[in-house]
Order: C-alpha cells, then sequence, then structure tokens
C-alpha cells in the first residue's frame, strides 16, 4: 500500500493505492475536487464546502464566505469522481472559471 500526503491549496490531503499510478489517480481526484479554495468572482480564498440533500440527491459546492459566489461541483455518473462545473451544458466556458454569483435582475427576474 502507498500512502501519499500532499498539500492542495490550503487543505492537506492523504491519499492511498496499492500502486503508484493508483495512488497517483486518488490524489488527481482529491486535486479536482478540492483545488479549487480561492473564489473566482472575488479572488478571496474565505471559502466553504457545502454539501446538500433533497430526497435521492446530493449536491455539492464551494461557497465564497465574502461574496456568496458557489462554484458547483459535479460527480460523473460513472465513476463518481467530483469535478468543479466549468462549462455550461452546450460545452461553452462559464465566467469567473465557473463560479456563479447571484445578481437581481432590473426587470424583476433573476441573474447568475
Amino acid at each position: 500500500m502507498i500512502r501519499v500526503t500532499h498539500k492542495i491549496g490550503k487543505i492537506e490531503v492523504t491519499v492511498e493505492g496499492k500502486t503508484i499510478e493508483e495512488a497517483f489517480e486518488e490524489l488527481s481526484h482529491a486535486g479536482e475536487a478540492f483545488g479549487s479554495t480561492t473564489c473566482g468572482a472575488c479572488g478571496l480564498d474565505d471559502t466553504a464546502f457545502i454539501t446538500r440533500k433533497n430526497g435521492k440527491y446530493t449536491f455539492h459546492e464551494i461557497k465564497c464566505r465574502e461574496c456568496n459566489a458557489t462554484l458547483t461541483i459535479s460527480k460523473q455518473t460513472d465513476t463518481g469522481v467530483l469535478y468543479p462545473r466549468r462549462r455550461d451544458k452546450e460545452g461553452n466556458r462559464l465566467d469567473n472559471g465557473g463560479w456563479l454569483q447571484w445578481k437581481p435582475d432590473s426587470s424583476g427576474g433573476e441573474i447568475f
């Protein structure tokens, strides 16, 4: 068994694998999930990891405590690997690296 401890941003993670390749893959997955701790909207790193459950669905996001922007963390259906959502449904890159900030629309609607 190989155990690797590595600092990703402000978080230290420890992963294990039977081989170096397996440990590397686990570290890669941890990097995807925990590598975006600086807010893409305001640039500060006062963020929180949020998990909400609604029935059988679980929602993950990273939320900026300063400007309330959020980065949605999606889950690959086949592998269960978590990753930050940085593109819209059409495949276009989202502004601010995927960090969305709610702003009221002057017409009474909502804009993200």
